[in-house]
């Protein structure tokens, strides 16, 4: 070509269209030409003597342009996934951080972490995962993350962490083993659960209060879930009807110790979110007989509560043996017929001395 050489028309090639197949045909044999045309990016060289090569080499160079595409398309989805993790690394919600599985030294952190513990990314940076665990817990720390942890099969532990400023968190960890810059790394989440801890302890210490008032209350505590099954029966409870707890759990309140004659009624007023018949409603009390485990009858006197709805709803009964009390108004009631009886008596004997 004139004004123009091979080099120069390779060097505008690779420059205008570098995904273009550019084969070097040449009449004159030059072995130190040739090897600075593939080096600057020629696909082949071939003689023009040797154009039996010349379909060889258009193939091969075909071949080579399809794997640097397949290439380049690979190196810009690692790219955007890098990007997209980075984007999700820095976004996450809760601390997360890489670290190098060999020296334990933070490699990245994202900002949550450095919000929530107090150190800026350059201090983290200087820093190893066993600076911000308690003491108590680096030595498990350490005998917990010596094993590999594959993405699927994430690791999961409870630990005490410690903030730039001294303050003690309980966190829940997820971490898995990956590359990063060419080192054995794992990322690791935590999630700040030391609120919930806190909660839970102290629903337990309600759940305990609740249990040693309920065990030694002189009354009944009965609960029973929305299918009537006993799920809770005192001691008082098994004093007064004589089962025991195994004996009453998973039972129906109507065939423990309803009464034959009021059972049609109590189930009916289960179903309707009611106790007893004539608008008798929750928080009210009600008197009605109660049957004993040996098939007698006591008085008692009921009131119930709801908690929840639909299948997790429970009743609790509150039921007192009121057999002493009912004897006591049955004894007032008969003095007083006898008083009564004995001023009607007085009122006579006056009338007939009047007569007399």
């Amino acid at each position: 070509m004139p004004r123009i050489d091979g080099m120069q028309a390779l060097e505008i090639a690779r420059k205008n269209n570098p995904d273009t197949a550019f084969i070097f045909v040449s009449g004159t044999p030059g072995e130190e030409y040739a090897i600075r045309a593939i080096k600057n990016g020629a696909d082949d060289y071939v003689l023009k003597h040797s154009l039996v090569r010349l379909p060889i080499a258009v193939e091969r160079a075909i071949k080579g342009i399809r794997e640097r595409r397949e290439r380049a398309s690979l190196e810009s989805r690692l790219r955007e996934s890098e990007r997209r993790y980075r984007e999700l690394f820095e976004k996450y919600p809760h601390p997360m951080w890489v670290y190098d599985v060999n020296t334990w030294r933070f490699l990245a952190v994202n900002d949550m972490a450095t919000k929530r513990y107090g150190f800026s990314r350059e201090e983290f940076l200087s820093m190893s995962i066993l600076d911000i665990s308690v003491e108590s817990e680096a030595y498990r720390i350490s005998g917990q993350r010596a094993n590999p942890v594959p993405a699927s099969a994430a690791v999961e532990i409870i630990m005490r962490h410690r903030t730039k400023n001294g303050e003690l968190i309980d966190v829940e960890s997820t971490s898995h083993d990956l590359a990063f810059e060419d080192r054995s790394a794992r990322v690791e989440m935590a999630y700040d659960i030391t609120d919930r801890l806190q909660v839970e302890a102290s629903l337990r210490e309600s759940e305990r209060v609740k249990a040693a008032v309920i065990k030694g209350a002189p009354d009944c505590f009965v609960t029973a879930d929305h299918n009537g099954r006993i799920v809770e029966f005192n001691p008082a409870a098994e004093a007064t009807f004589g089962y025991t707890l195994e004996q009453a759990l998973g039972i129906s309140m109507t065939e423990l110790f309803v009464s034959p004659r009021l059972r049609e009624l109590f189930s009916h007023s289960l179903e309707s979110n009611r106790i007893a018949a004539e608008g008798f409603v929750f928080g009210e009390r009600m008197e009605t007989p109660a049957r004993r485990a040996d098939g007698t009858e006591v008085p008692v006197e009921v009131s119930v509560t709801s908690c929840g709805s639909g299948t997790r709803q429970l009743f609790t009964y509150y039921i007192r043996d009121i057999t002493e009390r009912k004897k006591q108004e049955d004894m007032i009631l008969r003095l007083a017929r006898l008083c009564t009886a004995l001023r009607e008596i007085k009122s006579a004997i006056v009338r007939i001395r009047e007569d007399l």
